[in-house]
């Protein structure tokens, strides 16, 4: 038998290293050669169920977004999971930003910036702008900055009808300095940046077009009318858009909200 498999490998001595070296499927050797399939049974069990809670965790947040009801309110009967996951999915930062990549995104921000220098004209620039930014990861870093700018706006009128002792005008007061620091830095920045004597920053507002819009009137994502400049102070009731109807055209007021055409007059450096 011996000389049988001695002459079996001179014959076809790949076919005899590769039967050699094989490994029975389902028992991998460690380095000393032991098999991880004679393990204990409570470890495999035990390493089992933290994969199963971790892959669990991982698709637990698309899933409570995408079973939420039309008024937002999260699935009956997955938020007993999702809410026993919570600690893990907050801890691994699981329940990140899905609401900018679903079926229906909000509106995007940008940052109109004016660069005011004495005895010149002033030049403009927006912020993000893929056209110039390269590479993708410093429009993307602008992008950011403009959403994040966006989400500390405090309107500057404290909250009607409460107490001023209250803890919620605190808020607001702590609230609005903390916008006015993150603005007057982005400013001081760019002033020092393009070597201006000042810079002002105004947040836009970039919206998806509506059904009529983009099939009937044949409007472009980036049309111009689609860009609006944010108050930072309350609109008045005349101000305020007024309420459409299903289907029709949307009607933008005619208030002091400066309509503004991309790209922006000028350009960055």
């Amino acid at each position: 038998m011996a000389k049988s498999n001695h002459e079996a490998r001179r014959a076809n001595p790949v076919a005899a290293e590769t039967s050699r070296i094989a490994k029975p499927i389902g028992r991998t050797q460690t380095r000393n050669g032991a098999n991880l399939g004679d393990k204990s049974p409570l470890l495999r069990r035990v390493v089992s169920i933290v994969l199963a809670v971790h892959l669990l965790a991982i698709v637990a947040e698309p899933i409570r977004f995408f079973t939420r009801s039309s008024n937002g309110r999260p699935s009956a009967a997955f938020e007993p999971i999702r809410s026993m996951l919570a600690p893990y999915v907050e801890i691994a930062y699981l329940n990140h930003g899905y609401f900018f990549f679903a079926p229906n995104p909000g509106p995007s921000h940008l940052m109109d910036c004016r660069l005011i220098s004495a005895g010149t004209d002033q030049r403009r620039l927006r912020l993000p702008n893929h056209k110039v930014q390269w590479p993708r990861l410093l429009y993307h870093r602008h992008f950011m900055l403009a959403e994040f700018l966006n989400n500390l706006f405090t309107i500057d009128e404290p909250p009607v009808d409460v107490d001023p002792a209250s803890p919620i005008i605190a808020q607001w007061r702590r609230s609005l300095t903390t916008y006015r620091s993150c603005l007057e830095s982005m400013q001081r920045h760019l002033a020092h940046k393009y070597g201006s004597d000042s810079a002002t920053i105004r947040r836009v507002e970039h919206r998806w077009p509506t059904e009529y819009e983009f099939f009937e009137q044949k409007w472009r994502i980036d049309d111009e009318r689609l860009y609006w400049v944010l108050p930072e102070s309350a609109l008045s009731e005349t101000e305020k858009p007024l309420p459409q109807a299903a289907g029709s055209p949307v009607v933008q007021p005619q208030n002091k909200i400066e309509l503004i055409a991309p790209p922006f007059q000028g350009g960055t450096k």
